[in-house]
């Protein structure tokens, strides 16, 4: 589900788990201009997912595939010149900027969905970096 008002996704997690990430004002706008073509892929009346594929055996828009995810981001990756960029690399990539932004590693916690804070504190690096240069700005 999308709450385009609080810029939030209802989702499920690996593992079963239900949660609530945010999304970004920018990403909203993306969002909402894919929602209006949607229908375009001409999904089934029961066919509840989002973000919809079509394949030569299923033309009807049907729930895009983790692996078909995994190919689209070698696909663009490639064409940018990061050949060797994954979907795992994004999330990290995400995580890290989030936390120079931001370096709260609960709220981190919570946008990845770790149900423990060990699990986020593999980024704990950029808070070090961080802290390193706000020392050396106060003296």
């Amino acid at each position: 589900d999308i709450i385009m008002e609080k810029n939030q996704l209802k989702l499920i997690r690996k593992g079963k788990k239900e949660d609530a990430p945010f999304f970004s004002d920018w990403g909203k706008d993306y969002l909402a201009k894919y929602l209006q073509l949607r229908d375009k892929y001409n999904p089934e009346p029961q066919e509840d997912a989002v973000f919809l594929a079509v394949s030569p055996t299923n033309p009807n828009g049907h729930r895009i595939e983790v692996r078909s995810v995994q190919k689209l981001v070698k696909k663009y990756a490639k064409a940018f010149g990061i050949p060797d960029l994954s979907v795992h690399k994004l999330r990290h990539s995400f995580a890290t900027q989030f936390l120079r932004l931001n370096p709260d590693p609960h709220q981190l916690q919570a946008q990845l969905g770790h149900s423990k804070i060990e699990t986020t504190m593999q980024y704990a690096h950029v808070l070090e970096d961080a802290l390193g240069k706000a020392v050396n700005r106060t003296t």
